[in-house]
């Protein structure tokens, strides 16, 4: 690269725009210069030439001095005039005319200019090729320099990187060390704390074995005293009976059995069977039916059928209603229909339990083993007698029904704990334990027993929790009675009807023969759906569903699909209704559009209820 001394450079300012840079400075009139003022300007450019001698001319300079020398010596001042007004605007107008009016006055000089002209671009474009080579170093240089400064900068980094990691490395290793030490630490404490343990418990086994001896020798000697006595006891029993006699009475007023009693049970007598073999299923619904239309509320025959299905599918079914509905009533003449009830001097398959308020367990529902007496105690209520009745092979032909009679005085999960998980298929078979020893420890709740429980809404009640209403149908009583639509001939139930005909005709299917409706599955969308303009979501629980599926794959054959539908929604899926607020009855009031929009009217008239009592209640929505 050259240096900036050995370039060279070619001044191509004319001597006119030369000597106007130098007018500046105050010498000159107007546009012209004359050679007073030359003079002058000459004079003072010799003046700064002196002053400054160690300071070299340049080019410029000796141009401008030159041509000062010349315009002074020079007598041709109109050249100088002429030239000036060529430069003005008028003279450019002037040149311009007279050039269109002559154009062959340029034709001597236009070659020597195109000359001139060439020579000039030849040189433009050299200064231009060395003023790109010059920028090409320039930057060739800066960016090798670039490059430089970069690896300076990387290795800087690198070695940076590489000491923060060592330093890391040897805080890691120093870290560890110190785990290291305080792991065996802790692993010593632990070794003497398990020592002193060990210590501590056999010094704890050495005081309780000694109390235990003192104890075990003073017993020892009591147990000798004892045996002394009856000894002496039974030496005189043998020898007088009159004593035997008065120690038996004795034993007997303690224990509290009553003498001259025996705690025989009476037997079971069966009820009559029906005189019939050929049982239609349509034909003993309508059989219930003219049996309910004798006396007391009437149903229809879709009403009818579904009592018999659900009771005969569910281990406990409730029937709901306010006073005077007829829910006991419903449950005693549907005994008396299957003709399972006898007369008080005689045991039957039918039990009346009024529920007690403040019950709380099994105690008080069966009753309990009494180890002072050594014997189990029933409760008053006589449900222990009657599954203990049921080992009688007699007693398993015909179905058994035992009546809760206002069964939510006291919470019915707290006092029939025993059977809840009875309602579940896998848990039908589970026994229950009385506490009692020996082989009458365990009692059977045998697959012909059925449970039905009549409730009330008020004050007084307890409401059903919800892991009783995921298990069991409730039947609402308070819905209007509907004008039956089916004429059927109608069987004579005589007698009553084989527990196994009653399972094939209405029990719950092996297998599900059909598939579950849409009418269900989109009910179920509208409950379970997670919106927040709909409150809090119900969900229908696996166990729910296959009870609704196979409600209406058995109900369907009697009565019409949508109202099978209808009975199963209303009995199973809206009981579990329960929430608050504007949001939820959003959801409600969408319910009660499907149901009514697909037929459905014990369903749109339940959800209807729900509406208005939750309105009047701080929207507080509840199916009880």
């Amino acid at each position: 690269m050259k240096h900036r001394s050995e370039l060279e450079y070619i001044d191509f300012a004319t001597d006119a725009q030369l000597i106007t840079f130098y007018q500046k400075a105050g010498i000159g009139k107007g546009k012209t210069i004359g050679k007073k003022e030359a003079e002058t300007l000459k004079n003072a450019l010799d003046i700064f030439n002196k002053k400054n001698k160690a300071l070299v001319m340049d080019d410029r300079m000796r141009r401008l001095t030159t041509l000062l020398d010349e315009f002074i010596t020079s007598d041709d001042q109109g050249a100088i005039i002429i030239d000036n007004y060529l430069g003005s605007d008028k003279g450019k107008v002037f040149l311009k005319e007279y050039m269109e009016k002559n154009p062959n006055v340029t034709n001597n000089h236009i070659e020597s200019l195109k000359e001139k002209r060439f020579e000039l671009e030849s040189i433009i474009k050299e200064l231009a090729v060395k003023k790109q080579r010059e920028e090409d170093s320039i930057k060739l240089s800066i960016h090798k320099q670039k490059e430089a400064a970069e690896s300076e900068i990387k290795a800087i980094r690198e070695q940076t990187a590489e000491q923060a990691q060592q330093e890391r490395s040897k805080v890691a290793a120093n870290i560890e060390q110190d785990i290291a030490d305080k792991t065996n630490q802790l692993k010593k404490l632990e070794e003497s704390l398990q020592e002193l343990n060990s210590r501590f418990t056999r010094t704890i086994k050495m005081g309780s074995l000694e109390a235990r001896e003192v104890y075990l020798e003073q017993r020892c000697k009591m147990l000798d005293s004892m045996t002394t006595e009856k000894q002496d006891t039974l030496r005189t029993i043998h020898s007088k009976p009159e004593e035997l006699a008065r120690h038996k009475v004795l034993s007997d007023i303690v224990l509290g059995r009553h003498l001259g009693e025996e705690d025989n049970l009476p037997k079971f007598k069966s009820p009559k069977m029906i005189s019939t073999n050929e049982l239609d299923p349509s034909a003993v619904i309508q059989g219930f039916v003219e049996r309910f239309d004798e006396s007391g509320r009437t149903f229809s025959f879709e009403e009818m059928a579904n009592i018999l299905i659900c009771v005969q599918q569910s281990f406990l079914t409730v029937f709901k209603g306010q006073p005077g509905t007829g829910k006991t009533s419903t449950v005693i003449r549907l005994a008396d229909a299957h003709n399972i009830t006898g007369n008080e001097d005689e045991d039957d398959g039918f039990l009346n339990v009024p529920v007690s308020r403040g019950w709380v367990s099994g105690r008080d529902f069966i009753g309990f083993y009494n180890t002072m007496k050594g014997q189990y105690q029933p409760s008053k209520t006589g449900v222990y007698q009657f599954l203990l009745k049921s080992k009688d092979k007699d007693a398993q032909n015909s179905l058994r029904i035992i009546l809760l009679d206002e069964g939510n005085l006291s919470p019915i999960e707290h006092y029939w704990s025993d059977f809840l998980g009875m309602c579940d298929s896998e848990g039908r078979e589970r026994k229950i334990d009385t506490g009692a020893p020996g082989v009458s420890r365990y009692l059977n709740a045998d697959t012909n027993i059925r449970f039905i429980a009549t409730i009330n809404n008020d004050n007084t009640t307890e409401p059903l929790s919800d892991r009783l209403c995921n298990r069991v149908p409730i039947i609402s009583m308070d819905i209007p009675q509907t004008a039956c639509q089916s004429e059927i001939a109608a069987i004579t139930v005589d007698g009553a009807i084989p527990f196994e005909k009653l399972e094939t005709m209405f029990g719950r299917p092996i297998e599900l023969y059909s598939d579950e409706p849409m009418e269900l599955q989109s009910f179920y969308n509208i409950l379970e759906l997670r919106e927040k303009d709909l409150g809090t979501h119900v969900m229908v629980s696996p166990r729910k569903r296959l009870a609704m599926h196979a409600y209406y794959d058995i109900a369907v054959k009697y009565i019409d699909s949508q109202k099978a539908i209808d009975f199963a929604l209303s009995q199973f899926a809206l009981p579990l209704i329960n929430g608050y607020g504007k949001q939820f009855r959003a959801r409600l009031d969408r319910l009660y559009s499907y149901a009514v929009q697909n037929g459905l009217p014990r369903t749109a008239e339940t959800l209807e209820d729900i509406i208005s009592n939750g309105d009047s209640h701080v929207e507080s929505y509840s199916f009880f």
